[in-house]
């Protein structure tokens, strides 16, 4: 008897063939995708420029941040504009500039020297479209043209102060200020030729900072004398002041003292003075008591003799008349016969 094998359906081949068309309409939409759509990223803007057929060049319109645009290959392009705010420093400082090698701006000062002012500038762009019209799609440039501007109008700025006044910090602030506008609104240079602000480039500058600055080295030697010796003055006018105000203080100290002590002994006389009124008062008050007290013990005395005298008449009337009641037809002469009974009575 011979053994029948059951023959093999073999279907990899099939399975094959689905995931190589998968994968191809995969690929396809990832190439559709990347061919006819540009992500913008946050914090930037996409300006649009058509190279050929319609509406040429930068358009007016900007595609939002974060968001997926529509374009079509090889005609359309995106560039992406940071719309964050960007710092820009210039220091002689190597280490903290934003480009190698020194960077600082030298101003002519209005006494002929020169000082090398530092200064941080924070910008953004405000107007993607008209950026990349003025000055291309190459973000150097766009700092360059900060940096350019921000000199000349530094140099425009602070070209009026002395070298003295860049110790004024107030007046370097003010100063600072009016440089800002100067950059964002444009000026007039000291060759009376108008020199375009920023704001015609899409660009504005939010915040200006002057930081350190130096003086060439004659000058700064010069200068630091003459603040010494400003502050030497000062602190000899401080300590003379300082004298003066503690000897008025002792002379207010001793006067105010000698105040106390007279009033001190004003006060004590007048207590002792107090003091004698009250006791020759109260001497007084206690003679006019025991005065007083005498008068009223003397008619004491006199009342109660009053009382008994008559306690002692009424006595022998009350006598005289029980005798009277006694006496039968006979006749009491008076005085002399009464006086006599009377007498007898008060036996």
């Amino acid at each position: 008897m011979s053994d029948t094998q059951e023959p093999v359906v073999v279907t990899h081949r099939k399975w094959t063939r689905a995931g190589v068309a998968a994968l191809s309409v995969v690929m396809g939409l990832a190439i559709t995708v990347s061919l006819f759509t540009e992500y913008i990223e946050p914090w930037e803007v996409g300006v649009k420029k058509v190279k050929f057929l319609g509406k040429t060049g930068i358009q007016d319109t900007v595609a939002p941040s974060g968001t997926l645009v529509w374009q079509w290959p090889m005609r359309d392009e995106y560039i992406h504009v940071p719309i964050y705010i960007q710092k820009l420093e210039q220091s002689a400082d190597p280490s903290e500039g934003s480009r190698q090698g020194r960077d600082d701006v030298t101003i002519p000062t209005s006494d002929g020297s020169q000082v090398y002012q530092d200064v941080t500038n924070l910008w953004r762009v405000v107007d993607g479209p008209t950026l990349v019209r003025q000055l291309g799609a190459n973000p150097y440039a766009w700092e360059n043209k900060v940096r350019q501007t921000s000199a000349q109008a530094l140099i425009k700025a602070l070209g009026p102060l002395t070298t003295q006044d860049f110790y004024n910090a107030a007046v370097r602030d003010s100063s600072a200020e009016v440089a800002r506008n100067y950059m964002n609104n444009g000026f007039r240079d000291t060759g009376d030729e108008q020199q375009p602000g920023l704001s015609q480039f899409g660009i504005r500058i939010e915040r200006t900072e002057m930081r350190r600055y130096n003086f060439i080295e004659t000058i700064d030697n010069a200068i630091r004398q003459k603040v010494r010796k400003v502050q030497e003055t000062a602190l000899a006018q401080a300590e003379k002041a300082k004298n003066s105000q503690l000897a008025q203080v002792a002379r207010v100290t001793a006067e105010g003292d000698a105040d106390i002590a007279v009033e001190r002994q004003r006060g004590e006389s007048e207590a002792a003075r107090i003091r004698a009124e009250g006791n020759s008062y109260l001497r007084k008050m206690q003679s006019e008591g025991d005065k007083l007290v005498q008068l009223a013990e003397a008619e004491r005395k006199r009342l109660a003799s009053d009382a008994l005298q008559s306690t002692g008449a009424n006595y022998a009337a009350m006598r005289k008349a029980e005798l009277l009641e006694q006496v039968q037809g006979g006749v009491l002469s008076e005085p002399e016969e009464l006086r006599a009974l009377m007498e007898s009575f008060s036996k």
